[in-house]
């Protein structure tokens, strides 16, 4: 998902024409790689397969030279010269990182994106380079938040205009900001002791034991997965 203040896009309808077509074409182009992705499965984010969702993020500017055109957060980002990007500080490939001797860079050198004396790579800074591309601006990215609402929290606040984190949509987090279609579809998985969970199914089939499962879940603190577990597995810690 792509975390978007609540006012982008909100005046598309309250523009002149060709504004309002160039904004849709922006959503058009990334809807596009959005259906092109959804069959592939994760480990194909880093292979060739990627290319062909990252070139339709790369076409040539077209959109109006007016800047009074556009709806204000999208002004305010022109006027700027950057769209400031909002990711968890913790690297997390193939969707995004920095280039080190350990987690080299992979892929396309022109998908990459350097600031801050760093090159960062991975799916969701090409998409976040392929926004800025469309609005002839660079790239900056805020990476202060320690968790994925933070990333959420730092766009409500107006001190990021986009969050592209590898973000899940929640209700709590839609009551702060707009979210995109979804890029990635991903499922959930559930590392069980063998052991413990033996004696736990008590000689039940292992799906319903799931359904009863009691003791310690850990998941990654303010994600998803926390309200996840506390609906799927009420009985957990």
């Amino acid at each position: 998902m792509v975390a978007l203040p609540t006012q982008v896009f909100s005046n598309v309808n309250s523009l002149k024409p060709s504004s309002h077509l160039a904004i849709e074409e922006i959503k058009s182009n990334y809807n596009e790689n959005i259906r092109s992705y959804k069959s592939s499965h994760v480990d194909t984010v880093a292979s060739n397969n990627t290319e062909s969702i990252l070139n339709e993020l790369s076409p040539e500017k077209s959109l109006p030279e007016d800047i009074g055109l556009y709806p204000p957060d999208i002004k305010r980002i022109i006027e700027r010269g950057y769209i400031e990007v909002a990711m968890i500080g913790v690297d997390s490939p193939p969707f995004f990182q920095v280039d080190t001797t350990e987690t080299p860079c992979r892929g396309d050198a022109n998908n990459f994106v350097y600031y801050d004396n760093k090159t960062y790579c991975g799916l969701d800074v090409s998409l976040s380079k392929g926004i800025a591309d469309q609005l002839g601006v660079d790239v900056h990215f805020l990476r202060t938040a320690k968790t994925f609402n933070d990333t959420v929290d730092l766009v409500a606040e107006n001190k990021a205009d986009i969050a592209i984190s590898k973000i899940s949509r929640t209700l709590t987090r839609t009551k702060k900001v707009l979210f995109s279609n979804p890029y990635l579809n991903m499922r959930q998985s559930l590392l069980l002791n063998r052991v413990l969970f033996a004696e736990q199914s008590n000689g039940r089939r292992p799906e319903l034991a799931i359904r009863e499962l009691t003791g310690n879940v850990g998941v990654i603190q303010d994600s998803s997965y926390v309200g996840y577990t506390q609906q799927k597995f009420a009985k957990t810690i």
